[in-house]
């Protein structure tokens, strides 16, 4: 179970099995962005083994959390460069975390919304980030992943071109989307 809590001392991520609750995470913490000032109202992210993410933020620079083992970690944060074509400008509620990855909608330097997945590790490292969406921008809000992980989402076209929508996207492993 994860959930987010608020009270006068501010918002906290609560983690655990019913009637064995624990604080993971609260406003004020420190993590490698400066101290936590904010944490999402929204759904965090459970993965199978009990870690969670979710989104926060140190004073105005947004990021996505992790939390494993008690320990927090920065997974990306706003104005980090995914495989130095696009620098995200936004971050989303994490929509899940499969198979050591996270699945998040980001939107970049140009406010294109797209669906981005990171490893879900303590390391920072987003060597193998990757703009899941390629060039067809994301409804906000729409990313879901099945549990064999292949994912969906809904075009959003700025252009009123309904083919768009259509075109097949054939993924790394040569399967289409």
């Amino acid at each position: 179970m994860a959930f987010t809590g608020r009270n006068a001392e501010g918002s906290a991520l609560f983690l655990g099995q019913p009637g064995q609750l624990t604080r993971a995470i609260s406003q004020g913490a420190p993590t490698s962005n400066g101290p936590l000032t904010y944490l999402s109202n929204g759904r965090p992210s459970l993965a199978s083994d009990g870690s969670a993410a979710i989104e926060g933020a140190s004073r105005e620079r947004a990021m996505i959390l992790g939390v494993r083992a008690g320990e927090p970690f920065v997974v990306v944060s706003e104005g980090d460069r995914v495989k130095g074509e696009h620098r995200l400008s936004g971050l989303a509620d994490p929509t899940e975390i499969n198979s050591g990855r996270l699945f998040v909608e980001a939107a970049d330097e140009n406010q294109r919304n797209g669906a981005y997945s990171f490893s879900f590790s303590a390391h920072g490292d987003l060597g193998g980030a990757m703009l899941l969406s390629r060039e067809i921008e994301v409804f906000p809000s729409s990313l879901t992943l099945a549990p064999t992980g292949r994912y969906t989402f809904l075009s959003l076209s700025r252009q009123g071109n309904r083919g768009s929508a259509a075109t097949p996207v054939v993924s790394d492993d040569a399967t289409s989307l």
